[in-house]
């Protein structure tokens, strides 16, 4: 018995979802794989639950970082932090707790940030 799904276009390429970009040969998406320690995943969740971004988003601005770090990108350093600091000023409108959390963490790092030569002065 033939369904519709599987009638006469057996033999051709299984439907894809969404649309290839324009120029883009039809396949799959580059993936990358690695580990990280239970340490850094425990890090990599807290940086989740205070910017609501996924883990895929997470990763891919992981990786342009290190690629403008290494010189192959260029990167609005302006532009980045505006949407990390808006994408915690969502998140902690919805939770006040975690508002203040997040405000105690930033002052943490700007006081590190003031402290660069380590004479913790």
């Amino acid at each position: 018995m033939i369904t519709p799904n599987d009638s006469a276009g057996a033999g051709r390429a299984p439907i894809r979802r969404g649309r290839p970009r324009v120029g883009v040969e039809p396949g799959p998406s580059p993936v990358v794989k690695g580990s990280i320690s239970a340490d850094e995943f425990s890090l990599l969740a807290e940086l989740k639950e205070e910017t609501d971004f996924n883990t895929s988003a997470l990763v891919r601005d992981g990786i342009l970082l290190l690629l403008a770090r290494n010189g192959k990108l260029q990167i609005n350093d302006e532009a980045w932090e505006a949407r990390y600091r808006l994408a915690r000023e969502v998140t902690a409108e919805r939770d006040p707790v975690k508002a203040q959390l997040l405000e105690v963490q930033e002052s943490i790092f700007r006081a590190g940030l003031a402290d660069v030569d380590g004479d913790g002065q």
